[in-house]
């Protein structure tokens, strides 16, 4: 079992470093190498290495070969990001994509993720498309 499974608390205080969640963030599509994470993150290679030590320590992410992985974590990092968003306050396209880049540089990917899972909403009004929480905690892990 992960240690998400266990209820630990080390690993959801893991994800409230932004290094870390935007790691965590660019291995919820599909696995990746070192190089990879950088390129996906915008982080620098030390950064990278420092953050993945810890996440793997916590059982958020797992090595595999020359690469990582996020096990079964992902909707625990969705929830995080979408403590980004203000309750009741609605996003044009661009503010959301804003928020996400922070995490991802595939904020396309990570926009239907959080989708998805229903932890954000798409409606249309007036012809322009709206972005709402609609799911996840209400405050901060802590």
């Amino acid at each position: 079992m992960s240690a998400i499974e266990h209820g630990s608390g080390a690993a959801l205080s893991a994800l409230l470093d932004r290094h870390r969640l935007a790691i965590a963030a660019s291995l919820i599509d599909h696995a990746r190498t070192v190089d990879e994470i950088v390129t996906a993150s915008g982080l620098a290679r030390p950064v990278v290495l420092q953050a993945l030590g810890v996440l793997r320590q916590t059982g958020l992410v797992e090595q595999t070969g020359d690469g990582y992985t996020m096990p079964v974590e992902r909707l625990v990092v969705l929830e995080r990001i979408a403590l980004e968003f203000d309750l009741g306050r609605r996003y044009d396209e661009a503010e959301v994509d804003v928020v996400l880049h922070t995490f991802h540089l595939d904020v396309a990917t990570l926009r239907r993720h959080l989708i998805d899972e229903r932890l954000l909403s798409r409606t249309r009004e007036n012809g322009i498309t709206r972005y709402l929480r609609s799911g996840g905690r209400i405050s901060s892990i802590s």
